[in-house]
C-alpha cells in the first residue's frame, strides 16, 4: 500500500514534487507546516521568492486535484494575494507568471 506522499493523487505527493522543483531551479521555499502550530486559518501552505527579486514572495496553496478551498483561502486566492498548485507541473505556471523575468 502506497503511502499518501508516493501516491501523485494527493496533496503531500504534489506539495513535496512541488517544492523540490521550485528549490531545484533556484527559488527560495518557506514551507509554513512546521510553523502552523496555533496559526490562524487560512495560512499558506508556502511562500516562494528568488534572490533575483528581493521583496517579492508569492503565497502558495497545495491542493489534491479537486481539492476545496477554504473560505479564508478563497478569499485570498480572489483577492489574488494566493495561487493554487494541485498538480506538480502546476508549480511551473506559478513561477512563470510570477517570476517572468527569472523563468525565461
Amino acid at each position: 500500500m502506497a503511502r499518501h506522499a508516493d501516491n501523485p493523487g494527493t496533496e503531500s505527493y504534489i506539495k513535496r514534487h512541488a517544492i523540490i522543483y521550485a528549490r531545484t531551479v533556484g527559488f527560495t521555499v518557506i514551507d509554513t507546516a512546521s510553523h502552523r502550530r496555533g496559526a490562524r486559518a487560512g495560512i499558506p501552505d508556502a511562500f516562494i521568492g528568488h534572490r533575483r527579486s528581493p521583496g517579492r514572495w508569492v503565497a502558495v496553496e497545495f491542493k489534491r486535484p479537486g481539492g476545496r478551498l477554504t473560505a479564508e483561502q478563497q478569499a485570498l486566492f480572489d483577492d489574488r494575494m494566493l495561487s493554487i498548485v494541485d498538480t506538480t507541473s502546476g508549480m511551473v505556471d506559478v513561477l512563470k507568471y510570477h517570476f517572468p523575468e527569472i523563468t525565461k
